[in-house]
């Protein structure tokens, strides 16, 4: 199984991009962007949780994706465990709300089952890869 790095990035025209990369077996890295449109309204965390879904869908073989998100909510549901609990939940907290971009998660949580995708959180500080 491959291990990618998916990290969120601001754009310089507004929004969120996620990059994708991964080593190559010659020790050179692969990254590409993505990007999906927001809303000049949304939120960070909305324009983050675009755009890790925008990166997750691009991924085309099982792999474990390792997420560098900057986010403290989106990174904290991520590395604790939360959107698997609020899935298994029908997407509500423990209030009994539906969670903040439910939307997102669920398209989030279905690209990775349907990709065979181990989701983990990253680091809390990362630089991008030089290519």
């Amino acid at each position: 199984m491959v291990t990618i790095e998916l990290t969120t990035v601001n754009r310089s025209s507004g929004g969120m991009e996620a990059q994708l990369s991964f080593k190559k077996p010659d020790g050179s890295y692969y990254c590409r962007s993505y990007f999906r449109e927001h809303l000049k309204a949304d939120s960070k965390q909305r324009q983050e949780l675009k755009a890790l879904a925008a990166g997750l869908s691009a991924i085309n073989c099982p792999a474990h994706v390792i997420c560098n998100v900057h986010q403290s909510h989106v990174k904290s549901a991520i590395n604790q465990g939360w959107w698997i609990l609020w899935k298994n939940c029908g997407w509500k907290n423990q209030k009994g709300h539906l969670v903040r971009d439910w939307e997102l998660w669920r398209e989030i949580s279905e690209l990775a089952e349907k990709k065979s995708l181990i989701i983990s959180g990253g680091r809390d500080e990362f630089e991008r890869p030089k290519i």
